[in-house]
């Protein structure tokens, strides 16, 4: 019985000091470092000067930087994006980048598995985790994240997070996401590149288009993502809803939004 209350024991200790190791890197991170990342990227010539420093060995700190920016998701991609551009020139920029996405993919997906929902839950804010919660039980999670993964304004960093909760394939998923992602990414290391060389005109109609798609996303992100819902459920059993829950329902959406859009009108597009 002694036994078998050790073994049970376990794996309670190695979530706790898993977590605990998570969360000062996390910390660690965030504190130490989020300011330099983000000033140091939004500078891509200071940027390359920086990397050169470190000789043979700048393309794989570049992609380092491109993983840390998955794993804390708050630090703005964009910026990092588009000094891949600049720096490397979109091909190559796209393909280190790509190398970055994919293993910062793979990290937060498998902490999520590793650390579960319970202690997941007290990372994520709650509105997100709120926002995409249904897609922990569906059975349809991977087809619906990956039309997110496609639309700008969708925090896609923290869908790696939620993606590790569901019953998602890892490797398919973790291919699959990061290759929906390069659209975006291609649009930024060519605006990048454009910068680098010159073109201004490029980069300001593809510095345009994305300021719009952003704004648009995140303006409708809320009706976009419970569109994507009901149409991938439409048929599962129909609920009943009173007219009464159907307009509180509707002011409830109106209400979010109202928040959304007063939050993006606060803070600067990265």
């Amino acid at each position: 019985m002694e036994n078998k209350d050790k073994k049970q024991g376990l794996p309670l200790i190695a979530y706790g000091v898993a977590l605990a190791v998570f969360i000062f890197l996390l910390v660690f991170v965030t504190v130490r470092y989020e300011s330099e990342i983000s000033q140091l990227a939004r500078d891509p010539e200071k940027f390359r000067e920086w990397l050169d420093s470190f000789g043979s060995r700048s393309i794989p700190v570049f992609i380092f930087f491109q993983i840390i920016q998955i794993v804390v998701a708050w630090i703005p991609g964009e910026v990092i994006q588009i000094a891949g551009g600049y720096i490397y020139g979109s091909p190559w920029g796209s393909v280190y980048l790509l190398a970055g996405v994919l293993i910062g993919t793979a990290i937060t997906f498998y902490t999520a598995r590793l650390l579960g929902y319970p202690l997941i839950s007290r990372l994520i804010d709650k509105k997100n985790l709120t926002r995409f919660k249904f897609l922990i039980d569906s059975d349809k999670a991977e087809s619906i994240m990956l039309i997110f993964y496609v639309i700008p304004g969708i925090p896609k960093d923290i869908l790696n997070y939620i993606a590790g909760l569901t019953r998602v394939k890892p490797a398919r998923f973790i291919i699959l996401s990061t290759l929906a992602r390069l659209p975006a990414l291609y649009a930024s290391t060519v605006m990048g590149a454009s910068l680098e060389q010159k073109q201004y005109l490029i980069a300001i109609i593809l510095f345009s288009a994305a300021v719009v798609l952003f704004t648009a996303g995140v303006l409708f992100r809320t009706r976009i993502i419970r569109w994507v819902q009901k149409f991938f459920h439409k048929d599962g059993p129909e609920e009943k809803h009173e007219p009464e829950e159907d307009e509180q329902e509707g002011r409830k959406l109106q209400t979010e939004e109202s928040q959304e859009r007063n939050e993006e009108g606060e803070n600067s597009i990265s």
